[in-house]
């Protein structure tokens, strides 16, 4: 029971820093084989060398990463920091649909690409 409580009370913030790198290494052998995939159905071979098409999966995959946190950001936190923004400055509330506005045409940006 010790082991237990020591397990679910100690923060070990170096598992995390591993884990992080572990899924973004796994993220990036989707992106590979999507790749390997398309170049058999076109008929291709590959000539980029192995270090750079990983370095290019994981970039890939660091992007879609900004663009999912912008996402979540625009349209889920954005609605929160500006009712508070409204209600505590008196100046944002004629520019509230200027906001929405401009949070939803880059959202929408990002969505398409």
């Amino acid at each position: 029971a010790r082991e237990v409580l020591n397990v679910l009370t100690v923060q070990r913030t170096d598992l995390l820093t591993y884990g992080v790198l572990l899924a973004a290494f796994f993220a990036s052998n989707g992106i590979e084989a999507l790749r390997t995939s398309l170049n058999r159905a076109y008929r291709v071979s590959e000539t980029r060398g192995i270090i750079y098409r990983r370095v290019q999966s994981i970039a890939f995959v660091l992007i879609a990463t900004a663009g999912f946190l912008a996402i979540s950001v625009l349209l889920v936190f954005a609605p929160l920091l500006a009712r508070l923004a409204e209600a505590n400055f008196e100046w944002v509330k004629p520019y509230m649909g200027t906001i929405t506005l401009w949070r939803y045409i880059i959202a929408s940006v990002v969505i398409v690409g």
